[in-house]
């Protein structure tokens, strides 16, 4: 999709999510719920590659999908795996709008949940790959 078509979506979400949290439609958690994997998987990826000192505007190959893809997944398994993630979020999501008191702690256990299974693919890519990731033109020790 590229950065633009990322980039759209995800200004498109925003607006939405605000606009649902303005009107009392749906709280901004439960969009941060059903949006989860994304928004969970660039802000990791975007802190980690600034606590790094790398350069967070190029290119690279360090997102939790290419890591599990570089790790020896297939693609159909990490999309498989990926549509599992977004069903259980959305379980999530109707949980928190069925009991909106329960919303902050279906909330912190999700992220507590996507942190756990990110770093769990950042070790499977460090012992698979030997700690490399290819960025497509040079290799980033992780």
């Amino acid at each position: 999709m590229g950065d633009v078509g990322s980039g759209f979506l995800g200004f498109t979400f925003g607006v939405l999510a605000v606009a649902s949290e303005n009107s009392g439609a749906l709280p901004l958690l439960v969009w941060m719920l059903l949006l989860g994997v994304f928004v969970g998987d660039a802000t990791a990826t975007l802190l980690r590659r600034i606590r790094r000192g790398e350069r967070w505007t190029e290119a690279h190959g360090t997102h939790a999908y290419q890591l599990a893809v570089q790790a020896g997944l297939t693609h159909k398994q990490v999309t498989l795996a990926v549509l599992g993630i977004n069903i259980m979020l959305g379980a999530a999501a109707t949980v928190a709008c069925a009991w909106p008191r329960a919303l902050l702690l279906v909330a912190v256990i999700a992220a507590a949940a996507l942190v756990m299974l990110r770093a769990k693919v950042v070790k499977a890519c460090e012992v698979q790959c030997g700690g490399c990731v290819t960025t497509g033109r040079h290799s980033v020790h992780l």
